[in-house]
């Protein structure tokens, strides 16, 4: 139908959205069987095996890049920013499609000041962030910015907790609160010295906010930890009962005078007991 009529490219749907806007959200369909890390380097190889809807985005998208530099901002920006979009709901590879022909992508930033790669933090899509690695950018343009209401930089978003979708993505409280722990250490790890100790406007590093923002998380973990464990000792319990009968009803029965084993000193029994 595109290849048809190159104008339903840049058409738009009763919410006023492009096809661009609405692929942006699916990242299920427009991911590949390759990795993401196998994916992003800026030549294209001829094997890359993709699917449908991404060839369909590079289709949409080349329609696109044909408008004037005016109309191109109105569709990728209204009645929402589409990279902000796709970077919300973790579609890297949809991304990588449109950076990869138009790389001033990389440099927009939202209304609150965020890149692409501060919203990849805030909503914990690792896949996005590993994009600021894979096309080699220079990390300290992105780490350096600070939104524009609370001054949070990088680290402070992944001191947030996320929304709840996110987080139930790990089974288990404790599990859970390791996984936001390794977010923070690796932000940690790469942003400026100077941020890992600056506060916002509300006077707080992003330690203190880590710590205020995962208080109700780390009490479910240690509950958490707490019934495993109870459930641990039910089994093991269980399990040495059995054991401790079974040493004491071994082939061959006991001496009558001794009390004891016949077989106690062969070395098969003592690895049975073991």
């Amino acid at each position: 139908m595109l290849k048809d009529d190159p104008e339903l490219a840049v058409a738009r749907d009763e919410n006023s959205e492009t096809a661009l806007h609405v692929l942006a959200r699916k990242p299920s369909i427009c991911s590949s069987k390759n990795q993401v890390s196998g994916l992003m380097k800026l030549n294209h190889k001829k094997d890359f095996e993709s699917t449908q809807a991404l060839q369909l985005v590079r289709c949409l998208w080349d329609e696109m890049l044909k408008q004037d530099d005016s109309e191109l901002v109105k569709l990728t920006q209204t009645p929402s920013q589409i990279i902000f979009e796709a970077a919300k709901f973790g579609n890297s590879q949809f991304l990588f499609e449109l950076i990869c022909r138009y790389p001033d992508l990389i440099y927009q930033f939202d209304e609150n000041g965020y890149s692409i790669f501060h919203i990849a933090v805030l909503h914990r899509h690792a896949n996005v962030f590993n994009l600021i690695y894979e096309i080699g950018l220079t990390k300290e343009l992105f780490m350096t910015c600070e939104d524009k209401d609370q001054q949070n930089n990088m680290l402070h978003l992944a001191a947030k907790l996320p929304h709840l979708s996110r987080i139930g993505i790990v089974p288990g409280a404790a599990l859970q609160m390791q996984r936001e722990l390794l977010w923070f250490k690796e932000i940690e790890k790469i942003v400026l010295p100077s941020f890992r100790e600056k506060k916002n406007l509300k006077g707080q590093t992003p330690q203190e906010l880590f710590t205020q923002e995962h208080g109700e998380l780390l009490k479910s973990g240690e509950q958490w930890m707490k019934n495993t464990a109870n459930s641990c000792i039910l089994v093991a319990t269980i399990i040495t009962t059995i054991i401790f009968a079974s040493v004491f009803n071994v082939p061959g029965g006991n001496d009558s005078s001794k009390r004891l084993p016949i077989h106690l000193k062969e070395t098969w029994f003592q690895v049975f007991v073991i």
